[in-house]
């Protein structure tokens, strides 16, 4: 813990710079929006519009 103040906590990750960390529900929808990428079998850009508006609504 770094910090404690108005009922929040800072956390403080020391980790070298070319390491990315996200908390777990922002890594969950990194891996999902990949997934839906990866799963797209032609250049349909209306579908990757929609994936990407559904996406968004779920946020």
């Amino acid at each position: 813990m770094v910090n404690l103040e108005g009922g929040q906590v800072r956390l403080g990750i020391e980790a070298p710079r070319d390491i990315i960390i996200h908390r777990e529900e922002i890594y969950k929808k990194i891996v999902e929006e990949n997934r839906l990428a990866a799963s797209t079998k032609s250049l349909d850009l209306k579908q990757i519009a929609k994936n990407w508006k559904d996406i968004k609504k779920k946020k």
